[in-house]
C-alpha cells in the first residue's frame, strides 16, 4: 500500500493536519492495481487539486474507502468522481 500525506504537518495533538479541520483520507486504486492512501488536512484540499489542469486523480479511479475526520464516510458512487461529487454537495 502507498501512503502519499498531500498536505499538512503535525498539529499540537500530534495529528496531521490544521486544527478545527476534517482530515481527509482516501484508500483508492488505479487501474486495478494495489491500494494507495492519499491524505489531505481538510477535503477542500482535495476538491482543489481536483480542478487542476492534470489533477492527480482520474475521475474513474476506483474508492475503496473514505475516511472524514477518522468516521467512515458513504459514497453511492465508489470513483474519485463520486467522491469528489459527494464532497462538493457537502454544507
Amino acid at each position: 500500500m502507498t501512503h502519499v500525506v498531500a498536505r499538512g504537518g503535525l498539529d499540537a495533538g500530534g495529528r496531521v493536519g490544521e486544527q478545527g479541520t476534517q482530515m481527509l483520507e482516501i484508500h483508492y486504486s488505479q487501474n486495478n492495481g494495489p491500494e494507495k492512501v492519499a491524505t489531505y488536512d481538510k477535503p477542500s484540499d482535495f476538491l482543489s487539486v481536483e480542478y487542476l489542469e492534470v489533477p492527480p486523480f482520474a475521475d474513474s479511479d476506483r474508492v475503496l474507502r473514505v475516511l472524514l475526520d477518522g468516521e467512515e464516510f458513504p459514497l453511492a458512487d465508489r470513483t474519485i468522481g463520486g467522491l469528489f461529487t459527494a464532497l462538493s454537495a457537502r454544507p
